[in-house]
């Protein structure tokens, strides 16, 4: 008997084949099928989207799939449906962890998660951000894990958001809160190579920069 394996099909596809490929698989998709071929002769392959993986665990049409924690939790309220056996840090343009943030521009208004009551949020997930809120209540916080930052992650994290944001970021005000400053040089050439808008202390990635995020931040972050 085969083992029955789900993999993510959109943005994860790739980057899940990748993995594969690092561990010694070679999987064939053909754009007219849901049903890659792999070369072990013990496993079959199913395209599934991430957010449906769990259920299709949980009901026996699959026995093992990859997807992310955020779904696990979603579509397994009560915690019996299934049961993770191993963490795969990847991503679709990284082999880093993703988490998820709640993030406004620097001139919002909204500075705590208290100062959205009443507001209107779009959401793709139903349950997790209701979890989330209700722990914020509860204990204060929604952290699931505490983990000390380094003030160089903390910078390159604050950096990070920020250049997603289409304001940017004010590089000045950055320098002054961590202490550290980016190469002029650097910032120059992003902008040059259409990665980078910039007026003034404040730059943005521009919708190509957004693309490879990450490659300007290793780029940029001192």
């Amino acid at each position: 008997m085969s083992l029955k394996l789900g993999i993510p099909k959109g943005s994860l596809q790739e980057a899940s084949l990748q993995l594969f490929r690092r561990a010694g698989y070679e999987i064939t998709v053909s754009s007219r099928s849901y049903f890659p071929v792999i070369d072990d002769s013990d496993m079959e392959c199913m395209l599934i989207r991430a957010q449906e993986m769990a259920r299709y665990v949980e009901d026996g049409v699959l026995d093992a799939g990859m997807t992310g924690r955020d779904w696990i939790l979603e579509n397994n309220e009560d915690g019996n449906g299934v049961v993770e056996v191993a963490d795969l840090i990847y991503a679709k343009n990284t082999f880093g962890k993703v988490r998820w943030v709640l993030a406004v521009p620097e001139t919002s208004p909204i500075k705590s998660v208290q100062d959205l009551q009443g507001k209107r949020i779009a959401t793709e997930c139903e349950r997790l951000p209701e979890r989330w809120h209700e722990k914020v209540k509860r204990e204060g916080h929604g952290m699931i894990e505490a983990a000390p930052v380094s003030p160089a992650d903390a910078a390159r994290e604050h950096l990070l958001m920020n250049l997603r944001l289409n304001e940017g970021i004010d590089l000045d005000a950055w320098r002054m809160r961590w202490g550290v400053a980016a190469d002029a040089g650097r910032i120059a050439g992003l902008i040059r190579r259409g990665l980078l808008v910039g007026s003034g202390d404040r730059i943005a990635a521009s919708p190509a920069g957004r693309l490879v995020l990450n490659s300007v931040i290793a780029d940029l972050a001192p």
